[in-house]
């Protein structure tokens, strides 16, 4: 019986205010069984005990990863973010650090899984507005040099790699739990604007909502909105048979 779906951590610091740890919850919480890939395992386990599966690797490490990126994995849910620096979000890291982490993991993940011969999902969570300018994504590419050209690289290589691949661009994440707009999922270019906005619980329903769905393989799109405190299964499958 295969595992569900592996979940790389950039850290233990990382997970505990991040995406990845509300998927790892949500996922607990639903009894669905999952592995997570933390560089700092005791901290990682200090947030999840024994309710998953947590091993060592760095995606900036390929040597970290050949063991353990096995073919068992249905999926891998990917969302490793360059978080060093000041306040843990990236101020004072330089271009090649920013290449290092954003698109180099995402290099070395999918060429370990394919050493393995798998063909799992790879889930990659990445940003809206790559392809639209705005004040946003300009500052943000000020306080992570190369972030937007890196973004762009890690979603081509995905593309490029024959592996079964789901890109899903989110707004400006929050910590509430609803936000202005209605759930909404679209594939035209959208600028990054901080009216379009996603709670990290709704986006992490659509993270899930996405594994081994024949609606969102080999599917990019963004995503922003969830008025609803709870996002409904109904709801999110409406938004995903809109992808073409």
């Amino acid at each position: 019986m295969p595992k569900l779906v592996r979940i790389p951590c950039r850290s233990g610091e990382n997970t505990a205010r991040g995406t990845g740890r509300v998927v790892v919850e949500q996922l607990i919480e639903q009894g669905r069984s999952c592995t997570v890939l933390a560089r700092n395992v005791d901290k990682a386990r200090i947030l999840f005990g024994d309710a998953v599966e947590t091993i060592y690797g760095d995606v900036t490490l390929p040597q970290s990863l050949q063991a353990v990126l096995t073919s068992e994995f249905a999926a891998i849910v990917y969302t490793v973010d360059i978080t060093s620096g000041v306040g843990g979000r990236g101020f004072l890291v330089g271009r090649q650090k920013v290449n290092e982490v954003v698109y180099g993991g995402v290099v070395n993940t999918i060429d370990a899984i394919k050493a393995q011969g798998s063909r799992s999902q790879f889930i990659l969570l990445t940003t809206l507005g790559l392809d639209n300018l705005s004040i946003i994504m300009t500052l943000l590419n000020m306080i992570k040099p190369g972030v937007i050209q890196a973004s762009k690289c890690k979603a081509n290589y995905l593309i490029q790699s024959g592996l079964p691949f789901t890109i899903v661009q989110a707004g400006a994440l929050h910590d509430g739990t609803v936000s202005r707009h209605p759930l909404t999922v679209v594939q035209e270019a959208i600028p990054m604007q901080m009216d379009y906005q996603i709670s990290r619980h709704h986006l992490a329903q659509i993270l899930i909502a996405s594994i081994n769905n024949p609606l969102t393989i080999d599917k990019a799109f963004s995503v922003y909105g969830g008025q609803e405190t709870q996002l409904s299964s109904i709801g999110i499958d409406y938004q995903f048979q809109k992808l073409k």
